[in-house]
């Protein structure tokens, strides 16, 4: 099976306050190597981490294909997702909005956008705007 997954990550500087003694980020973090690692990186995915864009005057946001820089080395995955500076601040919508577009246009058998931290959205064969 070929899946298209965008994971969406907050990197706006509200990411380093803390929750219960720990960063956002640092949550964040944790959840993307307990619960998205597992299921993302197998044979046929395309793996595309996309940050928010530097202003809200420039309404798109770059996808980096992990699969093509790393392959299927979710260690690498993992490491490249500790590597982001939490500086950013355009709203999450414009994200979330190039991360739909860029799933449309995939042939792929099933398109997931994950986004970190706030949920794990799963779409199926189509898209509704």
């Amino acid at each position: 099976m070929k899946r298209y997954i965008e994971i969406v990550y907050d990197n706006s500087g509200s990411m380093k306050d803390f929750i219960g003694g720990r960063a956002k980020y640092e949550i964040a973090q944790e959840l993307f190597e307990k619960e998205i690692l597992p299921i993302v990186g197998k044979a046929g995915d395309e793996v595309v981490l996309r940050l928010l864009s530097r202003n809200c005057d420039y309404d798109r946001s770059l996808g980096e294909s992990l699969t093509k820089r790393f392959g299927n080395d979710r260690i690498a995955m993992l490491n490249r997702i500790k590597t982001i500076q939490h500086d950013q601040m355009t709203p999450l919508f414009y994200t979330m909005y190039d991360a739909i577009q860029a799933c449309k246009n995939q042939i792929a058998d099933e398109c997931l956008i994950l986004c970190l931290p706030m949920a794990m959205i799963r779409v199926k064969s189509k898209w509704w705007i």
